[in-house]
């Protein structure tokens, strides 16, 4: 943690993750319970796990899923370098959570491979980067290919990605074509250049479905549905 200064946030000093006023605040307005407290702390001074997800709308998908399954077979043969494991309530088994240190993961010829395939995977869009807690919000939405989905504020795009994936995974299983979804997902950020980054994080959906605007979330126009002559969709 470290001390605002001039608009912007400086670091604390090198593996330091101690705030006496960030305690002092959150102790004072007591977000857990006193006995909770230390708990607490120490849990937001534990590194996250890596997690990803595979991609659910690439003709890649099925090769990229036996390869990871690969990579964590073999990662169980190392149980003393961490853990390799599947997030259980992520649908069809397509998220992983991974809490092997770079340092191991270079020191062992596998896993460095793995390592290495991640990346270029990431890349490529075929695996996407992203908290565990950031895939919980498209799941509950439980989004259907015929839903017409504003997300207000979607950059960086893992959620919005998710939904697109959704959509387009769930068409091509009831109807089983290639044909894109009926729906369509309007992904907004008011920061143009963010905007761009949404663009090129969802590119590798080639998705018709997607619509990228950068407007004021508080002034966003109204909008109109060619198919059901509704206006004020939003």
């Amino acid at each position: 943690m470290g001390e605002p200064h001039g608009g912007t946030y400086v670091s604390a000093a090198k593996g330091e993750r101690k705030s006496d006023k960030f305690e002092k605040y959150y102790k004072d307005i007591k977000i857990v319970p006193e006995d909770e407290w230390d708990a607490f702390y120490t849990s937001l001074q534990t590194d996250l796990p890596t997690t990803f997800r595979i991609v659910n709308a690439t003709l890649h998908t099925e090769y990229i899923l036996r390869t990871v399954e690969e990579a964590r077979s073999k990662a169980a043969l190392q149980p003393d370098v961490g853990k390799f494991t599947r997030i259980p309530w992520y649908p069809n088994g397509l998220a992983y959570e991974v809490t092997i240190s770079r340092s191991d993961l270079r020191k062992h010829a596998d896993l460095k491979a793995f390592h290495q395939f991640l990346v270029k995977q990431s890349e490529a869009g075929t695996i996407y980067r992203q908290e565990a807690v950031s895939m919980v919000p498209a799941i509950f939405l439980d989004v259907q290919p015929h839903h017409r989905v504003l997300d207000m504020c979607a950059a960086p795009g893992s959620k919005t990605s998710q939904m697109l994936e959704t959509m387009h995974a769930l068409h091509r299983q009831r109807t089983k074509t290639d044909t894109p979804p009926p729906g369509v997902v309007v992904a907004n950020d008011a920061n143009p250049r963010r905007g761009h980054m949404l663009i090129h994080h969802l590119r590798h959906l080639n998705s018709p479905s997607f619509v990228c605007t950068t407007h004021a979330a508080q002034l966003f126009p109204n909008t109109h549905d060619p198919h059901t002559h509704v206006q004020n969709c939003t």
